[in-house]
Parts: C-alpha cells; structure tokens; sequence
C-alpha cells in the first residue's frame, strides 16, 4: 500500500527506500567546538569537544554556571582550565591548529607550533615558497615543492639550477673548417670567404662574376676559382700580356711578345743585352773562358763601352810607364781594347800585350 503511494521514509531516498541521506554532508557541527559529525538514520550528531556544548557544539561551557561557588563567592571561569576546581588544562592542541607535519605544544590557554621543514606562520600555515630567490638559472621554470623546489630546465641547459650551457659545437655542425659559436640552445657558423648557408654547407660559385678576362676559361674551387688563360695571356684572371705579367726578362733585356706558340710557347721572348743568354736573359756569358788575356788575369764583366777610340789609349797604353818600372792595373770597366805594338819611351824592344775585349778585364803585370 506504502509503494502504491510512492512514500518515500525521512532520512532515505530513493523509490525502494534503499539510499540513506547523510546529513552530514552539509556539515551542521560547529567546526571549533566540535570533533566530529557521527550520521544517524535522519539525524546527525556532533561529538563536541571539552569546553563546549549544544547540538552542533557552538556554546562555549562556562564552569560559573552551575553556581559552585557559595555564600556569595564571585566564580571566574579561567580561559584554557576546567573542571569544578579549575583543576583541568584544556588541550588547544586536540583542535589541530598547527599545519600539516607540524608539532604542536600545548600550554595553559595556549599553544605553540613547531613548524615541519618548509612552513612558517604562528600556526606553520604558510609554506614556504623556495622559488622566491630565483634560483634556477638562465631562464628555466622554478617549481615549488615542499621544503624543495626543481627547475624545468629550457632546450640547452641541463643541471640542478640549469646553469650547464649544452655545447652544441661539439659535435662540429659547421662545414668547411667553418667556425662555430656556440648560444643557448644554438650556435652560429662563421663561413670562409667563399661558402655560405646555415653551415657553411654551399660552395658560393666564384665564377658567376665572369672574373676571368681575354676569353679565359674559368674553374670553380672550394673557396675560390681559377683562370685558365688563353695564350699569351698571364695573370690570376688572365689580364696581362706576356710582357706586361711579372717583367719576365732579365738583365736589362727587352721582352717581344710573340703569337706564334709553336716556336715560342711562353708566349714572350727576350732581347737579350750583350753578354748574356737564355730564354730570360738569366745566363751571363763568361767570356773568359777562351782565354783573351796575355800575360795577365781575366775577369769577367757585366757590360762593354760602346766607344773605343778614346778608351784605348787612357785605359790601355797610356796606363803603362817606362820599361824597369812595374805595375798591376785592374781595368774598371770592361773595355774593348785591341792588341797593338806598344815600345818604350827607352828603346826597349817591341812587346805584345792584349788588354782585353768585349765584356771582361784583364789584369797585367810588367817588369823590366
């Protein structure tokens, strides 16, 4: 008859009556006077602590109250004592003021709070924020943990505070002996002249400038180029005649640039000065090897007069005195002096005396 009326009893829900309500849930007992809240069928019931009373615990219990004092006797209900001669200390510490991990010290009327390892406050309510010194590094993340803190370190750094930089230029990223900066979670390569890109990966092509002149062929290198040039042409981009390149003929000869490569295949050939050879001109003939010196010593010069007339007679037979009188005379210039009959200014029979030709000196000695 009841389930036909949908009759539901106070303290159930539910069709069939089989959920309990816990009134607790709303949380009726008074949370400084009471311990607990104990769920009835319907009802609750609030476990109160000492010193306090009332169906939710909410009124302090006050020993002057029960008229215990006599003859009228004034009673003063002492804060933090109980019991009908006060004889009781109330234990403020069974309320739990102190934090979690805390040790709390109970006194009369109060109490005192040794904090756990990472709180403060009279009641160790505040933890203790270790992120506050800042001391991850280099712009990681602190995370605050109890009486610790851990830094998320950012891409690069690695270490307890993230103060490691990770060296990414030791695994050598950069080409062509390229030189590698190291950054926070990056590096830089620093190209040779010549290559470019993120690691100086790409060879720039040199040859894309035409750098080469007078149709020369153009090789591209690592890092440079190179000129093949076109006959006669010289120089690093083949700007230069023979002649013109690096002055190739020597001693004072003239350089006649020459088309014809077949017989002259530098390109060049050189006019040589008289009393030198070679295809520069380098070698200087010694013409002493034939021996034009009589009666003296030949060295060999490095140029000849182009007069002879005049010098024959001042630097050859005007150098020599009377017969019984001796001399030794190294000519200063290499002179072109003939042989001659030269007779002494005494009647000394004539002698034959050469005192040199083309490019050489002869050194001679006389005596009576």
């Amino acid at each position: 008859m009841l389930n036909s009326l949908n009759f539901v009893l106070p303290g159930f829900e539910s069709k069939d009556c089989s959920v309990e309500v816990n009134e607790c849930i709303s949380n009726p007992c008074d949370p400084v006077g009471s311990l607990y809240c104990e769920d009835l069928v319907n009802s609750f019931r609030c476990a109160c602590r000492l010193g306090y009373m009332g169906q939710q615990c909410e009124i302090p219990i006050s020993r002057c109250v029960d008229g215990l004092c006599q003859y009228g006797s004034k009673c003063d209900d002492l804060p933090g004592l109980s019991g009908q001669f006060c004889e009781v200390n109330i234990d403020e510490c069974q309320q739990g003021p102190c934090g979690a991990l805390s040790i709390c010290k109970d006194s009369v009327n109060t109490f005192q709070c040794f904090c756990a390892p990472g709180f403060i406050g009279n009641n160790c309510e505040i933890e203790v924020d270790e992120c506050l010194s800042d001391p991850c590094q280099n712009g990681a993340t602190c995370c605050d943990e109890l009486d610790a803190f851990s830094c998320l370190c950012p891409d690069g750094t690695e270490g307890n505070y993230c103060e490691i930089n990770i060296n990414e230029c030791h695994s050598s990223p950069c080409f062509h002996n390229a030189t590698c900066v190291d950054f926070i979670n990056g590096y830089e390569c620093i190209c040779l002249p010549g290559f470019t890109g993120v690691e100086c990966e790409i060879d720039i092509d040199e040859c894309v400038s035409s750098p080469c002149m007078n149709g020369a062929t153009c090789i591209d290198q690592p890092g440079n180029y190179f000129c093949q040039c076109v006959a006669p042409f010289k120089g690093s981009n083949c700007e230069f005649r023979p002649c013109e390149a690096s002055n190739p003929c020597e001693n004072g000869a003239v350089c006649v640039e020459e088309m014809e490569l077949d017989t002259f295949p530098l390109g060049f050939r050189c006019q040589c000065a008289k009393g030198f050879a070679g295809p520069r001109c380098e070698i200087n003939v010694n013409e002493c090897i034939s021996n034009p010196c009589i009666n003296g010593y030949c060295y060999d010069g490095k140029f000849s007069l182009a007069s002879h007339s005049n010098v024959e007679q001042s630097y050859c037979y005007n150098q020599f005195t009377d017969w019984g009188e001796s001399m030794d005379h190294l000519l200063k210039f290499s002179l072109s002096c003939l042989a001659r009959d030269m007779t002494s200014r005494v009647g000394s029979p004539k002698k034959h005396f050469a005192c040199g030709v083309t490019v050489y000196v002869c050194l001679g000695h006389l005596s009576s």
